[in-house]
C-alpha cells in the first residue's frame, strides 16, 4: 500500500487527494481531524523533519577526511613544542597546496 500524505495544518481530509475514497466498502466525505489527533501529527512530523536535517547536515572539509585531491586550508592545529621548550599554543599550522 502506497504512503498517503495526510498532513497539513488545517487537519483536512479531502477523499482522493489525502485520504482513500473508499475505506471499509463506503466512500469517505470531506471531513476535518480532530484537534488532539491534529497535534499528534504535527508533533510526529516535526520529529521527522528534525531527524531529516540532521542526515541532511552537511559535514565542513575537515571531518569528511583527507579523500579529496585538494588538502589546502585544513588546519592541523599547533605545533609539538620546541627542543627548549617553547609552546606555541596560540600558533595555528594550515595546509598550503
Amino acid at each position: 500500500m502506497t504512503k498517503l500524505n495526510s498532513r497539513g495544518r488545517g487537519g483536512f481530509l479531502w477523499p482522493g487527494l489525502n485520504i482513500p475514497v473508499i475505506k471499509g466498502g463506503t466512500i469517505q466525505s470531506f471531513s476535518k481531524r480532530g484537534e488532539a489527533e491534529q497535534q499528534e501529527l504535527r508533533v510526529e512530523l516535526e520529529r521527522q523533519r528534525e531527524e531529516w536535517d540532521r542526515k541532511r547536515k552537511m559535514k565542513i572539509k575537515r571531518e569528511r577526511g583527507w579523500s579529496g585531491n585538494c588538502w589546502g586550508g585544513i588546519s592541523l592545529g599547533h605545533p609539538d613544542p620546541g627542543p627548549n621548550g617553547e609552546t606555541y599554543e596560540d600558533f595555528d599550522c594550515r595546509v598550503i597546496e
